[in-house]
């Protein structure tokens, strides 16, 4: 008998706090309490795809499975919305000053990371948008793009680079000829990323709270880096940590880009604010 289990098989209150426990000692996310409805429903298709009978059962297998079924726990605790082009005011900023900052550097590289990039549509945004900024005749072996995400199943779909109709609605229809091929699959209509697009971006699984920042690239200094609406999940201890952290790995200068209405003054000793969302190393 699970000592975790209730007769009628619904999440407790005791399974919850054991859920809500894990998850936070796992990736620093706080599952806040009144969200103990939206958890027991995001589970229920989950505990029936693996044939699971309680929510005590589950946690017991999310415990055995290492990390393995994490990628699923986490896209049942958090809401990933993302898009083609997402925060349009954040890539207006970057058109007007990104030129002039890569100005300034003296070896012309450009290194970017986006951090959390969940099913991949941020990243490729980035690898568009260079294109788009810098012309054909720019050296593009001088651009790194690292992608990392903490959910195994999300950087799979990223790396496949394949979108449905829903997923590109950010895209002109210029930049679907020049960067996606149509496809149709099982009588869906795809959108598939390039191959020269694709073969920019490097995907990696990275865990942002409890991961060596000193080991996620062998570049030194980020300039750009991408973290867009994932610490709206954590405390203001672990906020606080990982925002050191990118510091840490910021050229000076160099932009932190977070989602708009996440707000990092209260933290932001190394940082300017340059508008809502964007923040440069002093």
């Amino acid at each position: 008998m699970n000592i975790y289990n209730n007769e009628n098989g619904d999440l407790t209150d005791r399974d919850f706090l054991l859920f809500k426990k894990y998850i936070y000692d796992k990736v620093g996310i706080d599952i806040e309490d009144h969200k103990k409805g939206l958890l027991r429903n995001r589970l229920k298709k989950r505990l029936k795809a693996l044939g699971i009978g309680s929510y005590g059962e589950y946690y017991e297998f999310l415990r055995r499975s290492r990390d393995d079924e994490l990628g699923y726990f986490i896209s049942a605790v958090t809401t990933n919305v993302t898009s083609f082009f997402r925060e349009p005011r954040q890539w207006e900023f970057l058109k007007a000053n990104l030129k002039e900052y890569m100005a300034s550097k003296k070896d012309g590289r450009l290194n970017i990371w986006s951090a959390g990039c969940a099913s991949g549509e941020e990243p490729y945004t980035i690898a568009i948008f260079l294109r788009e900024l810098l012309g054909n005749g720019y050296d593009y072996g001088k651009i790194s793009i690292l992608a990392t995400d903490i959910s195994e199943k999300a950087l799979g779909k990223a790396k496949a680079g394949k979108y449905g109709a829903n997923a590109i609605t950010g895209l002109s229809a210029g930049q679907l000829n020049a960067y996606f091929i149509k496809e149709t699959e099982g009588g869906e209509t795809l959108y598939s990323v390039r191959e020269s697009v694709r073969k920019s971006v490097e995907f990696k699984i990275f865990n942002l709270v409890y991961g060596n920042f000193a080991y996620v690239s062998p570049v030194k200094d980020f300039d750009i880096i991408f973290c867009r609406n994932v610490m709206i999940y954590f405390d203001s201890a672990v906020k606080k940590a990982l925002v050191e952290r990118f510091i840490s790995r910021l050229a000076k200068g160099g932009y932190l880009l977070v989602g708009h209405s996440e707000s990092l003054i209260e933290f932001g000793g190394g940082l300017d604010s340059r508008q809502y969302g964007v923040y440069s190393k002093k």
